[in-house]
């Protein structure tokens, strides 16, 4: 018993050791053009610890201690591994374009590509020059506007997930669109993030467990949706705190008169046609009433009566 006593304590601190991890942040660009690119994989390779960029092109991950190799990989970019040292914790990375290695690429339907001469029906491409000549570095972004455009077909885009290729990603499927059956021209979808309450203040309080929940998941950390009084007694670093305010500052959140204008302002950027709202709150009573809220704003804007 005494053995079993005196092993105990030397299990618990071995496992604490085990268990030590640190924070490592950093930003990943395109090597040509210097913009920060979104959406990038980044894993702790012999790890099951990964997360991915944001909007800006940053990360937060906990790593182990002691040096690692961080795995990074984007559709349209070279796959690439990077050595960290145990000191370090601040990493700034650059990614190589793979766009020139694509041949033509023929759309047929989803999940199905052959090549044209095979087809014996019209069909339309997207060639890898297209792609080089493109302004946007992002690859997937471009194939997404132009082969909608190119079929003739509604474009729906999640500006609550990539605010920053928002009016990219339409500009590019307005250029490429060409009539079809089922469409003579271009109608386009925004998904947006909006939390309306009585004040600017209770909608911001209420808008912060989405915002905690959105940096666990970048940081390779996801849970279930926190409290909003969770997410402000959260002890945010300087980072942390950089990346809820960027977080917040794309989505449309306050008062009836302010999520008002934020409406206003976006479908006046995007001209979108249609506009689908989504609200990350955590009691279902809140996202109800912010639903209620933004419709009764749809009907006085359209002069329908409002319901009981």
């Amino acid at each position: 018993m005494r053995k079993f006593k005196f092993l105990l304590p030397l299990l618990l601190v071995a496992t604490g050791t085990w268990a030590q991890t640190r924070q490592l942040t950093g930003n990943i660009k395109d090597s040509k053009s210097g913009s920060s690119l979104p959406s990038v994989t980044v894993k702790v390779k012999g790890k099951r610890i990964s997360t991915s960029t944001d909007a800006g092109g940053s990360f937060t991950l906990n790593a182990p201690t002691g040096p690692v190799s961080l795995e990074l990989s984007s559709i349209g970019y070279v796959t690439k591994t990077v050595d960290v040292g145990s000191t370090e914790s601040t990493v700034s990375i650059t990614l190589d374009q793979t766009a020139a290695q694509l041949g033509e690429v023929v759309v047929t339907a989803l999940g199905i590509s052959k090549e044209s001469r095979k087809l014996g029906y019209a069909v339309s491409t997207v060639n890898g020059d297209q792609l080089n000549r493109a302004r946007e570095t992002n690859v997937a972004l471009s194939l997404e506007g132009q082969v909608a455009g190119l079929l003739g077909l509604p474009f729906a885009f999640a500006h609550h997930f990539s605010a920053a290729n928002t009016l990219p990603a339409l500009a590019l499927y307005r250029q490429h669109f060409r009539p079809s059956e089922v469409l003579d021209r271009p109608y386009a979808m925004v998904a947006a993030a909006v939390v309306c309450a009585e004040t600017d203040e209770r909608a911001r309080f209420l808008a912060g467990s989405g915002a905690l929940s959105f940096l666990r998941l970048r940081s390779g950390r996801p849970g279930p949706l926190p409290s909003p009084e969770e997410a402000a007694a959260y002890p945010y670093s300087e980072m942390e705190r950089a990346f809820v305010e960027d977080r917040l500052a794309t989505q449309i959140v306050g008062a009836p008169e302010t999520v008002q204008r934020g409406i206003a302002d976006l479908v006046d950027a995007t001209q979108a046609d249609e506009l689908m709202i989504t609200t990350m709150v955590y009691d279902p009573a809140d996202r109800l009433g912010s639903f209620e809220r933004v419709a009764a704003l749809a009907r006085a804007s359209s002069g329908a009566p409002a319901s009981r």
